[in-house]
């Protein structure tokens, strides 16, 4: 099919290549709900473990050379555990029976390269206003409970000690909720596109010399002139 007869069909049906997407679109705006606003509050901590000190057991390295290299295992370690159903459910504990912070509320980070001890915690919530209560519900779980948590690395000789926090402040809009109204318009596009390509398919109406000239394989002699719809309009010469 050359390009003219693909310019033809999209011209005979262009009313379906406005309405469908103009009807999505509409929908989708009277539908439209504002995301709720989300905050972040970051909490920086300095993850250790007390040495051994000499008694406990026999000492064959320098102890503190010892507590430096377990606490990077603990950082990474607690990375994990912030963000798991558990150390929610401590989290929760601490706080009052309305303020439930869900795992996906918590999340943790290590820097790598010379920061392993460094843990970031990343807590997102809707009110700002609860975020330092969360917050230092967090840092008390993991000042309290680390031997919960740790049982094999560092246990109770756990270490927590806060860098900073900082916050609350507001996100701003992920790339799929600025994106999900005009992407709903171009699949309603492409859609059309595909109905009026189908809908002329299924048509078996002869509309040009062309078409029935192909249709019969025989020249064609002569065409009645379709009736023009403004009769001021000039007749437009084959």
């Amino acid at each position: 099919m050359e390009l003219r007869a693909y310019v033809a069909v999209v011209r005979r049906r262009w009313w379906v290549l406005i309405f469908l997407p103009a009807l999505v679109l509409i929908m989708s705006l009277l539908t439209y709900t504002p995301p709720v606003p989300s905050y972040q509050y970051v909490i920086r901590l300095v993850v250790g473990v007390e040495p051994l000190v000499e008694g406990e057991r026999p000492l064959e390295t320098d102890p503190r050379l010892a507590a430096a290299q377990a606490s990077e295992y603990i950082a990474d370690d607690l990375s994990v555990i912030v963000g798991e159903a558990a150390f929610a459910e401590a989290v929760n504990a601490r706080l009052p029976q309305e303020l439930r912070v869900p795992p996906g509320a918590l999340a943790g980070s290590t820097v790598a390269e010379k920061q392993h001890r460094i843990l970031t915690v990343t807590i997102t919530w809707g009110r700002p206003e609860q975020l330092e209560r969360i917050g230092d519900a967090v840092v008390q779980t993991l000042r309290e409970e680390a031997g919960r948590f740790l049982p094999l690395a560092g246990g109770e000789r756990t270490q927590v000690a806060v860098i900073g926090a900082y916050g609350p402040f507001p996100l701003g809009l992920s790339l799929r909720q600025k994106v999900e109204i005009p992407l709903r318009a171009l699949i309603a596009l492409a859609a059309a596109v595909v109905i009026v390509f189908t809908w002329d398919y299924l048509d078996d109406t002869v509309r040009t010399r062309e078409e029935a000239r192909h249709l019969l394989n025989a020249p064609v002699l002569a065409e009645i002139p379709r009736r023009r719809r403004f009769p001021w309009w000039p007749i437009r010469r084959p």
